[in-house]
């Protein structure tokens, strides 16, 4: 053979070899450059707008190359034909399902090329500077190191080539998970848990280079470098609306946005979705798909069945039908955000702040971080060293509270907002209403004494690896308990661990409540959630409304053929089915007719049944599942119920009282809530467990009285709450401040200036006592009722603690001429007896009225004695006011009523004749027959409460109530009296208020 032929023959198979390895080479590195499928929008917004072709060949090796020799970063394929080249990295919000980029290449059907307004996305390897969005980065943690066991479960995904925390966070997003992790520099994990804190690890162990971008990090040998996608975490409580007819006259239900969650959908993934993109609705269609819109739902409702597509995250839950939406109303509200204060930090192992924690270094304002804290349900935010966010569920101790000079260091991202110091916080309340993880339905933590299950013993199921309290809501909720709770026990002398959810039909006792302490287990199913502890459970509501078997009876219809489409909107299956059970789910997902069917079916809708359907009671006479003495329907009839319609009504058990019996049937009552009527005999109108201080039901007195000698504040070191039991305490001014300063009260609720403003002169001295009064004037008031309240009261020489009632309005008119009503007051002296040797001590309570005018004013009031002192212990007063009297029970014990004077006989006792028409035009309860606010408070000293001449510890009384001087004589007595002050028990405790109607 000719070697010059030989030469020609081997180059050119050397030459097709070599095109052959480099096309096979080129192939490879546009998959190692793959980026993702991405949503595309017009214009401007286009992924990749700097250049366009339309190429009849399209392939990514062909838009990559075109884009690449026009010196462009990323190159994008859409509608098979389109090639886009642009330098700006897609957001990872944009990313989609890889679905959803469907269409073939058309020069290479191996492949696909984008799809309608979806993009094929790859990097075309050329290296400059681009325009990358920030991560939200949460840190670097250790995994479990077990392969069946890990921190992120939900996906996992393996890219050896192309791997970076951008990609990860994309696809994780696209899934609809909350958070991104990577490890071993090619593996990404997603999942909705944050990482529980004491995982948490330097970022120096997350060290090993990206696949994909060798100047990043993605984890290390069992370390994850977590991010959060933004989606929230908040668990899904929107309410379910109902299943809706979408695309009517081609107009889509929820216009929003709309994402393709094709593996991974469920209610509560579209829902936190939709939450986190600040949208009041989210909607599930053809299992996969998830809308979001803000529109009101004003389209027909279908019946349910026609939404009974699984969902591909969860087969158990129904996610839409064919053009048939399961529509959920998201139910969270933002107030405005208000700072607390300067608060000390422990150490790393022991936060303040354990929640959640991100470190923006250069861009921390104090919003951004309340956004993060508001997106995960937490309460609080606290900032600190410049750099530093931190969420948390509740506030810091008073306590730890310090000087605002240690929260100086201004924020990275805004030098003139400040953002905490050394070891300090400075904290925020994020104006989280109702936040979603505990759906404002947390009760609190109470033991478990003599048995297991004896608190809420109806069902017990027990969830090894996924117990949260929404878990368990929503599964007591589906069974139709009013009541859920979360425990976590060792059983066999600590050799096993149960994981346990329990429903009820009854809150527990507030005997049984303990300190929230005690419940801190973490819950296995989110490690950031406390869900009980040994012999302890937390307590939560399901939001079921509880009917007793004689108003559910009130509501009965009949027994009626069975027809879906009467009652088709809602169906459940309940082996403790039963009318009352069924009534009450109804009630709660807002429906106004139940109807019973072969024994164990609950349906719900909103349709009368009509009267041709009528059938014979005897085709409806199968027991109920959960009660063999009530019937529930036949096998091809059903027992139909109207949901008894009653005005302002509470979804609440304790509606007839907490054993079930007593008068359902709405029964007017004498009580008026607010001005408005009709309110049902028994009814809880107000209720305050205090497991925080409400300020939309609580509103601060911000004044100086004229009489006392303590002003009101709003300052928490005042007011605040404390294991479920709120606390109203005083503290003594420094002395420079009460003899030389100035008190200018921001915020002051009253129109003199005299009680807004004060100079210390002489000795006109400032008020040297700081306390708090709280009172619901502006959200609550009611005439006629049962007041039941559990209050420790204080001790301490001349505090005065005060639980009234004042009048709404000035209908008789100005201050005590409308009246006031005294619940309990006691003295807080230990020693105390007046000049003709009456004993007036804290061991002596009052209740009682109070009229006049001006300086006039007389009390009718009722003492009653115990010897230890009213300060030993928390006690029960229960007031019950009614049109005819005002008495009082301590503790369930009666005290004597108290009957109203006459108009004329207040006039002879005041001597104020010329003026009783002003009470004579009420009812003989006048001026008690008007609406009435509650007030709480504890004030010291003052010209009206204490006697002259009394004597306390043998010590005579340092003030004369008509002096000048006065205040200052009382202030200069301080190292008597302030000696008696004992912290904690100085305090008014409230542990509950309660308010029914007659």
């Amino acid at each position: 053979m000719d070697s010059h032929y030989t030469t020609s023959f081997l180059l050119k198979l050397w030459t097709i070899f070599l095109l052959v390895e480099v096309s096979g080479i080129l192939a490879n590195n546009y998959k190692h450059s793959y980026l993702g499928c991405y949503i595309d929008a017009n214009g401007d917004r286009r992924l990749f707008n700097k250049h366009k072709e339309v190429i009849k060949n399209n392939s990514p090796k062909t838009c990559v190359e075109l884009c690449k020799s026009r010196n462009y970063l990323y190159a994008g394929m859409q509608y098979g034909n389109e090639c886009f080249c642009g330098n700006v990295t897609p957001p990872f919000k944009a990313r989609a399902d890889e679905s959803e980029c469907s269409t073939d290449c058309p020069g290479n059907k191996e492949e696909k090329c984008g799809a309608g307004w979806r993009t094929s996305a790859y990097k075309t390897g050329l290296t400059g500077t681009t325009t990358k969005e920030k991560l939200n980065y949460i840190g670097c943690y250790a995994d479990f190191g077990s392969q069946e066991h890990r921190l992120f479960d939900k996906h996992t995904s393996d890219f050896h080539e192309g791997q970076t925390p951008h990609y990860c966070v994309g696809l994780c997003y696209s899934l609809g998970f909350g958070y991104a992790a990577l490890q071993y520099n090619f593996q990404c994990f997603c999942g909705n848990n944050h990482p529980p804190s004491e995982r948490l690890r330097s970022d120096d162990e997350c060290d090993l280079e990206c696949t994909g971008d060798k100047s990043e990090k993605c984890g290390g040998h069992w370390k994850l470098s977590v991010y959060s996608t933004s989606i929230t975490d908040l668990p899904a409580l929107g309410r379910y609306v109902g299943c809706y007819l979408d695309n009517v006259n081609n107009t889509r239900l929820l216009n929003g946005i709309k994402r393709d969650f094709t593996t991974t959908n469920t209610p509560q993934l579209c829902v936190n979705f939709c939450l986190s993109n600040n949208y009041r609705y989210a909607g599930l269609q053809y299992g996969r798909e998830c809308f979001c819109g803000n529109d009101e739902i004003i389209t027909e409702l279908a019946p349910d069945f026609q939404c009974q597509l699984e969902c591909p995250g969860d087969d158990t839950r129904i996610c839409g039908g064919h053009w048939r939406l399961a529509v959920y109303q998201l139910a969270i509200e933002f107030k405005s955000p208000q700072y607390l204060g300067c608060f000390k930090d422990e150490t790393n192992e022991t936060r303040l702040f354990k929640g959640y924690k991100q470190n923006f270094y250069s861009s921390l304002t104090v919003q951004r971080c309340i956004d993060i804290c508001r997106s995960k349900g937490f309460h609080y935010t606290g900032l600190q060293y410049r750099y530093e966010c931190f969420c948390e569920d509740s506030k810091p101790s008073n306590s730890l509270e310090v000087n605002e000079n240690n929260c100086l260091y201004p924020c990275s991202g805004d030098s003139s907002q400040m953002c905490g110091g050394d070891w300090r916080y400075s904290v925020h309340w994020n104006g989280l209403k109702n936040p979603l993880r505990n759906a404002d339905n947390y009760i609190g933590c109470f033991r478990e004494r003599n048995a297991p299950h004896q608190l809420l013993p109806l069902e017990s199921v027990t969830f090894e690896r996924s117990l949260t309290p929404q878990l368990c809501i929503e599964h007591c909720f589906r069974k139709g308990y009013p009541y859920s709770g979360t425990q976590i026990s060792s059983v066999h002398f600590g050799t096993q661990i149960k994981s346990q959810c329990h429903c009820g039909d009854f809150k527990p006792s507030t005997e049984h409540k303990t300190d929230e302490s005690q419940c801190s287990a973490a819950c296995p199913g989110d490690q950031n959630k406390k869900c009980g502890g040994d012999w302890r459970i937390s307590v939560y509501r399901t939001g079921i409304f509880r009917y007793n078997h004689t108003y559910a009876a009130n509501g009965y219809l009949g027994c009626f053929h069975y027809d879906r489409r009467i009652l088709s909107t809602y169906k459940v299956d309940l082996d403790n089915n039963n009318p009352q059970r069924c009534l009450g789910i109804c009630k709660a997902i807002g429906y106004l007719f139940a109807g019973l069917k072969n024994g164990n079916e609950c349906y719900c809708g909103n349709k009368a049944p009509p009267s041709a359907s009528m059938g014979l009671e005897r085709e409806c006479t199968i027991p109920c599942s959960g009660d063999n003495s009530s019937t529930c329907g036949g096998d091809k009839a059903w027992s139909i119920y109207q949901l008894p319609e009653v005005k302002d009504f509470d979804i609440d058990e304790r509606f007839g009282g907490d054993n079930g019996e007593g008068s359902q049937i709405c029964k007017k009552s004498k009580t008026e809530k607010n001005g408005k009527e009709p309110i049902c005999s028994g009814r809880i109108i107000f209720e305050d467990d205090f497991n925080e201080l409400n300020l939309d039901t609580w509103q601060h007195s911000i004044r100086i009285p004229g009489s006392n000698f303590a002003y009101f504040s709003s300052d928490n070191k005042n007011s605040f709450v404390k294991n479920g039991i709120l606390h109203v305490h005083p503290n003594i001014l420094p002395d420079e401040k009460v003899t030389s300063g100035k008190l200018d009260l921001e915020g002051c609720t009253v129109m003199d200036q005299l009680e807004c403003k004060r100079e210390a002169l002489y000795w006109n001295i400032l008020p040297p006592i700081a306390s708090a009064e709280i009172s619901t004037r502006n959200s609550f008031s009611f005439k006629y009722g049962i007041i039941e309240i559990r209050a420790k009261l204080p001790v301490g020489d001349w505090l005065i603690p005060e639980i009234w009632l004042e009048p709404k309005t000035t209908a008789y008119g100005l201050g005590l001429r409308s009246g006031r009503i005294k619940i309990a007051a006691a003295n807080g002296n230990e020693d105390l007896i007046t000049s003709d040797g009456k004993d007036i001590s804290v061991k002596y309570l009052d209740y009682g009225v109070t009229v006049g005018y001006d300086e006039k004013i007389i009390g009718r009031y009722v003492t009653e004695l115990k010897a230890e002192g009213w300060n030993d212990d928390f006690h029960n007063y229960t007031l019950i006011w009614t049109p005819d009297d005002i008495s009082l029970k301590i503790d369930n014990k009666p005290l004597t009523s108290i009957k109203p004077e006459k108009a004329d006989q207040l006039c002879v006792l005041l001597g104020e004749r010329e003026k009783c028409d002003i009470w004579a035009k009420g009812t003989k309860m006048a001026p008690f027959d008007k609406q009435f606010y509650l007030t709480l408070g504890l004030s010291a000293g003052g010209r009206r409460d204490f006697p002259d001449n009394c004597k306390t510890h043998g010590h005579d009384k340092p003030w004369k109530n008509t002096e000048s001087k006065a205040m200052l004589n009382f202030y200069e007595d301080r190292n008597n009296w302030h000696s008696t002050w004992k912290r904690d028990a100085m305090d008014l405790k409230i542990d509950y208020i309660r308010v029914r109607a007659l």
